[in-house]
């Protein structure tokens, strides 16, 4: 019974040891210290590689078929150090759920903020959907709202398309200045506001700081999840606040279904 126990034993660290990941999603650069390969989407990579680390907060969420979703990161204290190797397994954590923003509605000014600006915020996909309180803030050519952003020194106000009583931004008619695109990475700060030609006053409402993903991405995440339950949207959503700030399951949904 002894060598029975052993074997079982020594059979579970290897298999612990081989347990193998699919990456789902990589954010900056991590490089296979084996032969000098980056991780991509779609790779199969086991616990005991070596990896580094190559741009500075670089991360990616992998899968296991067995254990669910991981976040891999180097430590804290030496998140910076890119020539540090580390062996993969040392490095994995549980995604943490629940961190995913969930929104019922925008009500009052404060639940822009709420929604907005406690954290960089996740915009997968080509639009944010947000059905506001028609009472706080009618929505017309008189009364609308729009976003300001500052661009090569010149300041940029674009108005929001809305549909009855649902605020739309869309990445299209946002980074589109005199019909020529901008880029978004010249961009770092954003500010909604919300005008009344009657009295001519522009309430600013939240700052916004956006992390952009286009929805190559966001498709490219969704298909190497490989579940089609509404419960993938939440767990995805969860995925992208782990790795970059807050995220809505409800958008990811919409712009999936309507990719």
């Amino acid at each position: 019974m002894r060598k029975i126990a052993v074997v079982l034993l020594l059979y579970t660290a290897f298999q612990a040891n081989c347990q193998e990941y699919q990456v789902l999603h990589v954010k900056g650069e991590i490089v296979r210290v084996d032969d000098g390969s980056l991780l991509k989407p779609g790779d199969k990579i086991t616990g005991e590689k070596q990896i580094r680390f190559k741009t500075k907060d670089a991360m990616a969420a992998v899968l296991s078929a067995d254990k669910g979703r991981y976040i891999i990161k180097a430590t804290d204290n030496t998140a910076n150090q890119s020539d540090l190797i580390y062996v993969l397994k040392s490095i994995v954590a549980p995604v943490r759920g629940g961190m995913s923003s969930r929104a019922g509605g925008i009500n009052n000014s404060i639940d822009f903020k709420l929604y907005f600006d406690e954290a960089p915020y996740v915009w997968a996909g080509d639009y944010i959907r947000l059905k506001v309180s028609s009472y706080a803030f009618p929505m017309s050519d008189r009364r609308y709202f729009f976003v300001r952003y500052e661009i090569n020194d010149e300041v940029v106000n674009k108005k929001l398309d809305f549909d009855n009583d649902v605020l739309i931004f869309d990445k299209n008619t946002l980074f589109t200045v005199d019909e020529n695109p901008v880029n978004p990475k010249d961009i770092n700060h954003y500010e909604l506001y919300y005008y009344n030609s009657a009295n001519e006053e522009s309430v600013l409402l939240t700052d916004i700081e956006f992390v952009l993903l286009d929805m190559k991405t966001l498709k490219e995440l969704y298909d190497q999840y490989q579940d089609s339950s509404e419960d993938a949207y939440y767990d995805i959503a969860d995925i992208l606040s782990n790795l970059y700030g807050k995220c809505d399951p409800l958008q990811l949904r919409y712009n999936l279904k309507n990719q």
